[in-house]
C-alpha cells in the first residue's frame, strides 16, 4: 500500500527541484508599481553595499532598492549554528523608496539561511535571530514589516509539512501525475491564503513556473497511450517551448547528469580522453571542460590507490576490515601510507560502507 510519503516524496523533488539551483539564480523581485526604489539611509552604513545583480556599490544616488546586511560582522565571527561554520549569511533585507520592506527571493533566502538550522537552535531562536537582524539594519515600520512577513512564511512551511505528512487513498496514489497535480495546486493555493500578489511572486514565482512545467512533462512521461517515438517527440516540443528561464533552470538541475549518462556511454564504447573533452567542450565550454577533465583524472588516480590499498589491506586482513580491532592501527597506519588529509576518513567510511552493504557505495 502507497502512502503519501512515497507520493509526496515525488511531489518534492517535482516541485522543489528548483529550489537549490534557484538560490544562485539572478534576483528576480516582485513586480513593483511604486516609483523606481531609492536606498534608504537607515542605519548609516561605514560601507557601500554592492547590487546583486551588477556587483556595483550602490550609492545614495542609484535608483536601486537599498540592501542591508548586518553592520556588526562581528556578529557573524560566530556561527550561529555550528552547521553554518565556512559558510555566508545568505540573503539580506531591503527597502524601498519610502523606506518600506522590499521583498524579493533573496528575503525568503535570508529566513530559509536561518530556518535551516532547526534542530541545532530552537525555532524561539531563530525567530528572535532573524528579527534581530531586521531590526538592526530596517527602518521601523519595515522591520514591523519583516517581522510579519517571517511568521507567516513560518506558518505556511508548518502547514505544508503537516500536509505532505498526510495519507492519501493508496487507489489515487497510483496515479502519479494526478497525485502530483493535486498536491501542487494545494501548495500553491495555501500560499495564496497566507501571502500577497507579490510577495508569492517574490518567494515562490520561479518555482511555481517551473512546478507547472515539471508536471507538463510529468503527464507526458506517464502517459501509457504514447508510444516511445511520440513521447519523445512530445518532451521534445514541450521543451523548445519552455521559456528560457525553465531551460535555464531544468539545465541546472539535471543537465549535468544527463550529459555524464553520454560521457559513461562514450567510454563504454571505446571513446577516449581527447573524445570526451571536445564533446564537454561544445556543450559546457573549454573553462569547465578542462575541469571536469581534472575531476576525472583525480577520481582515476583515487581509484587506482584505493585498488592498491585494498590488495594489501586484504592480504594483511586475510578478511574485509569488518572486525578490525585487532588490526584497527596497522589499517590506519596502511590508510596514512596510502592517503593524506581528508582522503584518509574517505578511505575509512569506504571500508565502512563496504562492511555493511558489500560495496563501497
Amino acid at each position: 500500500m502507497r502512502t503519501s510519503r512515497l507520493g509526496m516524496a515525488m511531489v518534492g523533488a517535482l516541485i522543489g527541484a528548483a529550489l537549490i539551483v534557484l538560490r544562485d539564480e539572478p534576483e528576480r523581485s516582485a513586480p513593483q508599481t511604486a516609483p523606481a526604489p531609492q536606498p534608504a539611509q537607515w542605519p548609516p552604513a561605514p560601507s557601500l553595499p554592492t547590487a546583486p545583480d551588477t556587483g556595483a556599490p550602490l550609492t545614495h544616488d542609484a535608483p536601486a532598492a537599498s540592501a542591508h546586511a548586518v553592520e556588526d560582522a562581528a556578529d557573524d565571527a560566530v556561527p550561529f549554528a555550528a552547521s553554518l561554520v565556512g559558510t555566508e549569511v545568505d540573503g539580506y533585507f531591503e527597502t524601498g523608496p519610502n523606506g518600506e520592506l522590499r521583498v524579493t527571493r533573496r528575503t525568503r533566502d535570508l529566513f530559509d539561511y536561518f530556518l535551516a538550522t532547526h534542530g541545532e537552535r530552537s525555532l524561539e531562536e531563530i525567530v528572535a535571530e532573524i528579527r534581530r537582524r531586521a531590526d538592526a539594519t530596517l527602518p521601523a515600520d519595515a522591520a514591523r514589516q519583516a517581522h510579519d512577513l517571517l511568521d507567516r512564511y513560518i506558518a505556511y512551511k508548518q502547514s505544508a509539512q503537516t500536509y505532505l505528512s498526510q495519507s492519501v487513498d493508496p487507489a489515487q496514489s497510483i496515479d502519479w501525475y494526478q497525485t502530483a497535480e493535486q498536491v501542487f495546486r494545494t501548495l500553491v493555493e495555501r500560499r495564496r491564503q497566507s501571502f500577497s500578489t507579490d510577495e508569492i511572486e517574490a518567494f515562490f514565482g520561479a518555482e511555481e513556473r517551473y512546478g507547472e512545467y515539471a508536471l507538463q512533462r510529468l503527464r507526458i512521461e506517464t502517459d501509457d497511450q504514447l508510444t516511445d517515438a511520440q513521447r519523445t517527440a512530445r518532451l521534445a516540443a514541450l521543451e523548445a517551448a519552455a521559456p528560457a528561464e525553465i531551460r535555464e533552470v531544468r539545465e541546472r538541475a539535471v543537465g549535468h547528469l544527463e550529459r555524464e549518462a553520454v560521457v559513461a556511454r562514450m567510454r563504454a564504447a571505446g571513446a577516449g580522453d581527447a573524445q570526451i573533452l571536445r564533446y564537454r567542450e561544445a556543450h559546457v565550454g573549454a573553462d569547465e571542460a578542462r575541469r571536469l577533465a581534472e575531476l576525472d583524472a583525480r577520481y582515476a588516480d583515487w581509484e587506482r590507490r584505493y585498488a592498491r590499498y585494498a590488495a594489501e589491506r586484504d592480504a594483511m586482513l586475510a578478511t574485509p576490515p569488518c572486525d578490525s580491532a585487532a588490526g584497527a592501527q596497522a589499517l590506519q597506519d596502511l590508510r596514512r601510507a596510502y592517503f593524506s588529509g581528508e582522503e584518509i576518513e574517505r578511505a575509512r567510511v569506504s571500508d565502512s560502507l563496504l562492511c555493511q552493504t558489500g560495496t563501497r557505495g
